[in-house]
């Protein structure tokens, strides 16, 4: 091997181990830069949850379940008397037999009706044979 091939071996040879240098650099800063983050986001979270905000969280959302959970048992309880008045309701049947005994009362006031026109007219008839016999 002449000089010149020793330079080119040691030359790639260089150049391979600046490139490896160079990815360890990147890829250890870059998991530097990561974990700094991951860090900052940590002391960020339990910066923002001491336990006194905790405690505090946790009372807001009891109170909270405390009023959906009362308010659900108010809805509930509407909900059964509602249940309750429905049960009650007269069914299409029901509307059917008091709808047939209405047309069969209305049937009868005619009827009724048209008796009591009757007498009146014999009643005003029987009045006119009075008065006229009173005259002469």
């Amino acid at each position: 091997m002449n000089d010149w091939d020793w330079k080119l071996i040691y030359g790639v040879f260089k150049d391979i181990l600046l490139l490896a240098a160079l990815l360890y650099t990147w890829w250890s800063n870059r998991q530097k830069v990561t974990r700094n983050k991951i860090k900052a986001l940590e002391d960020k979270v339990n910066a923002g949850l001491s336990v006194s905000a905790h405690e505090g969280i946790e009372e807001k959302r009891t109170k909270t379940c405390q009023q959906h959970q009362a308010r659900t048992g108010e809805l509930e309880r509407a909900l059964d008397k509602i249940n309750v008045e429905i049960e009650h309701l007269p069914s299409q049947d029901d509307i059917a037999r008091i709808h047939a005994r209405m047309d069969g009362i209305g049937d009868g006031v005619n009827t009724i009706v048209g008796e009591m026109k009757a007498t009146r007219r014999q009643v005003d008839l029987v009045l006119e044979e009075m008065m006229r016999r009173d005259k002469r």
